[in-house]
């Protein structure tokens, strides 16, 4: 099933029909307040992120309607500095506390009861905690990858993503199958599997990418065939200068050997 899609002046707005048949479902069985209820507090989750990546003037390319909430897609995030992308993915998570605050002030003032204050906080509380899990492309495995791309070159980077998200995965099979939580179940394995299956590709199109644009980040000189997400790389071999674009041309040529 396609998206439905709506485009608005800047953003295009995409509606999974998964979510539509979830909602009629949730009025057919009487339970359509706790899904508005939580859908409100993921659509302020994904405004967090949305509001932080304006302040940088990143482009918002598109929001998805999901059965489980919302996800902006930022493609221009990744030419962004570390703390800057860092501060676009936490702020996700960082949401429960305003919407705790507000949620607190609703019910001194009795405008919510007790019984929708308790769901609204579970309900916030879980979004929070749900995406800080270290599963791609969830928050918290963001975050980490970010940290770590600092540090080691892009190929490995990918590696342990994958790593931390199988064994995330490993955990979190036990606890959704006690608490019977198979649709969550479903969509996380669907995610580390397409992450498996489209590993190289997904690796070979980011290297084009990097070929194709002006790169304007500062030099790390490396001994040998690497690319680093955050820095612009040269390799010197045998006295002699190998600029980034032939490094990754390299690179490209030897993955797809090792894939045939």
């Amino acid at each position: 099933m396609s998206n439905i899609k709506i485009s608005s002046k800047h953003t295009l707005i995409k509606i999974n029909p998964l979510t539509i048949i979830i909602v009629f479902l949730s009025l057919i069985f009487g339970r359509f307040n706790y899904i508005f209820i939580h859908y409100i507090i993921a659509l302020f989750h994904e405004i967090c992120h949305v509001l932080i990546a304006k302040i940088f003037k990143i482009k918002v390319n598109s929001i998805s309607f999901l059965p489980f909430g919302f996800y902006a897609k930022m493609d221009e995030l990744e030419k962004e500095k570390p703390m800057r992308q860092l501060l676009v993915i936490i702020m996700g998570p960082l949401s429960f506390f305003p919407v705790w605050l507000i949620l607190n002030i609703l019910r001194l003032n009795f405008i919510i009861s007790s019984y929708t204050y308790d769901f609204a906080f579970t309900s916030a509380l879980t979004v929070m905690l749900f995406n800080l899990i270290p599963l791609y492309p969830l928050d918290g495995a963001r975050a980490i990858e970010i940290i770590v791309a600092i540090k080691l070159d892009e190929y490995k980077t990918r590696i342990i993503r994958v790593i931390i998200s199988i064994i995330s995965l490993m955990f979190l099979t036990y606890y959704c199958l006690k608490e019977s939580q198979f649709i969550v179940l479903i969509f996380l394995f669907i995610s580390v599997i397409y992450e498996i299956i489209f590993f190289r590709k997904n690796y070979i199109l980011f290297l084009l990418k990097r070929l194709c644009e002006k790169n304007t980040r500062s030099l790390k000189i490396i001994r040998d065939y690497k690319i680093y997400r955050y820095r612009k790389c040269k390799l010197i071999k045998n006295n002699t200068a190998i600029e980034e674009p032939e490094i990754i041309r390299r690179i490209i040529t030897n993955t797809k050997k090792d894939t045939n």
